[in-house]
């Protein structure tokens, strides 16, 4: 070996032991800033929006370039071998954009068909072809009546508005001690009280009472976001303002000096620099009525915005909500009301001989529909729905979903099938739960894993109430299976740890399975 080789290479090395040291110095001063923001940990920093384009809107850009996720960032990340999905970085890739309009051709083409030939069939010179039809007869059944309903489920959530705006201005009605209670009560009786008379005036119309409760879902997460979070802000100004009078008779009390540092950084933290709307003047109607508006989930007092309304994008959403509603109602007249007729069908005979083999039958029948279905109603109320929304009400953060498509766990599903809920759950549920502290050693009650139980079983009950409010019946199904995903994410980390295409072929099959043995047993037992 040369001289020359020699001393290049001891650069070398010395070069990479600066590096080594620098990296270190950094990791270490990032640990120091950590531990100084944990110092004063803030409660409601937890969720963060940003100004953002929808994943599938950058995918099928003409951007030329490849869009990895971020499960399959997450999972690279944890490999410790290079990872079998390589990056290519090459500025000239093929898109398939061309593909996505094929599949989507092909689907108007398939609908058009079976539409024509279902409108021949029913139509006749004395009634309209919709009125032989459970889809299309639900769907256009007593709409002004729908709607009018709607707005009142709507108009009933401002009546929590005077309970917020009393506990964020009086001194003396505190949240902790009656506002939060009397929200309690109102949210139940929201709930519970808007199911029943959904039960009640829809009791026919299986559409208008699933689309109604789930719109008081929404209605009930808002309500809850909002009070919630401002009743928190109310207790941290009446906290602020009881030290600062002490803090004058007892100046070296390091209690309420931290009280003080601690409630002043929680309310600054809020605003976004926006002086005029520092809490309690973020209190307003209008605020309220802008947050009712938005096409989110956790409240919080200033969001990313955008400068303009886009015409054409906007024009392109509605496009596509009639567009797939136009689909879906196909899909579900022509593919998956036979099936699910045989299988009512089938219940009802207790002694039909091969039953169960049958219910298999149709089940298989069900499952190409029902997959189909899924897939639209996602893009549906995901990607058209809530960009539409955002769009017309100049909200920026699109980040309404991620590639679930690419789940390797249902716990990645969980997060990125439907992220405004995922945030709802993880910030009014999850961390909820983990701020409950023991008074004596500060310490949380709850373990990270009894949170996570207590944050599944919350979301199965309300996925069973959805099933009842479409199949009147409670049997249970989907909150089992709904649990069920806790131990087939272990699994799913165990079995296929190092085996991601394996992973996501399980999730896709359970995926389709799933949906439609759901739709089955409710049916048929």
């Amino acid at each position: 070996m040369s001289s020359a080789t020699k001393k290049k290479n001891q650069s070398k090395s010395a070069n990479n032991k600066k590096n080594k040291q620098l990296d270190k110095q950094t990791e270490k001063s990032d640990k120091e800033i950590k531990q100084a923001d944990n110092e004063i940990r803030l409660q409601y920093n937890d969720i963060s929006f940003k100004a953002q384009q929808t994943i599938l809107d950058k995918y099928i850009s003409i951007n030329n370039s490849k869009f990895a996720g971020p499960i399959i960032a997450k999972y690279k990340a944890k490999r410790k071998t290079d990872s079998i999905i390589e990056v290519d970085n090459d500025d000239n890739l093929i898109q398939f954009s061309g593909f996505f309009v094929l599949g989507w051709m092909f689907i108007f083409f398939v609908i058009a068909n079976h539409f024509i030939q279902f409108y021949i069939k029913n139509k006749s010179e004395e009634q309209w072809f919709w009125e032989n039809s459970l889809i299309w007869s639900n769907m256009f059944d007593n709409l002004p009546y729908v709607a009018f309903i709607n707005l009142l489920m709507y108009l009933s959530i401002f009546l929590c508005y005077p309970v917020v705006k009393a506990v964020s201005t009086s001194s003396k009605f505190r949240w902790s001690n009656t506002g939060r209670n009397i929200i309690i009560i109102f949210e139940l009786t929201f709930c519970l009280g808007w199911m029943y008379i959904l039960y009640q005036l829809f009791n026919q119309n299986w559409i208008s009472r699933i689309y109604l409760f789930l719109y008081s879902l929404v209605l009930l997460m808002k309500i809850h976001t909002y009070c919630f979070y401002n009743g928190f802000l109310s207790e941290r100004a009446h906290d602020l303002r009881v030290a600062e009078k002490k803090i004058k008779d007892e100046p070296n009390n390091e209690t309420l000096k931290k009280i003080i540092d601690y409630s002043k950084k929680e309310l600054d933290n809020q605003n976004g620099d926006v002086e005029s709307l520092k809490f309690p003047n973020n209190v307003t109607l209008k605020n309220f009525f802008d947050f009712t508006t938005f096409p989110v989930l956790v409240y919080q007092i200033v969001y990313p915005r955008t400068n303009k309304i886009k015409k054409s994008y906007v024009f392109e959403k509605v496009a596509a909500i009639f567009g797939i509603i136009f689909v879906m109602m196909n899909v579900a007249e022509i593919f998956m009301i036979p099936p699910a007729m045989d299988l009512i069908e089938l219940s009802e005979n207790p002694t039909e001989p091969y039953k169960f083999l049958k219910m298999l039958l149709y089940l298989t029948q069900l499952i190409p529909s029902f997959i189909t279905m899924y897939v639209l109603v996602w893009y549906l109320i995901w990607d058209a729905i809530l960009n539409c929304i955002a769009e017309l009400t100049y909200f920026a953060d699109r980040e309404f979903y991620a590639d679930w498509w690419n789940s390797i766990t249902w716990d990645d599903f969980s997060k990125y099938w439907n992220i405004p809920v995922h945030k709802f759950l993880l910030r009014h549920v999850f961390h909820a739960l983990k701020n409950i502290t023991d008074e004596k050693t500060n310490k949380p009650k709850l373990s990270t894993m009894g949170c996570i139980l207590i944050t599944f079983i919350i979301s199965s009950i309300f996925h069973e109430m959805a099933m009842f409010m479409l199949f009147k019946k409670f049997r249970y199904y989907i909150f089992l299976l709904q649990m069920g995903q806790l131990p087939l994410t272990f699994l799913h980390y165990k079995l296929f740890k190092n085996y991601p295409i394996i992973a996501n072929v399980s999730f896709w099959f359970s995926i389709c399975v799933g949906s439609s043995f759901i739709c089955s047993v409710y049916l048929a037992f």
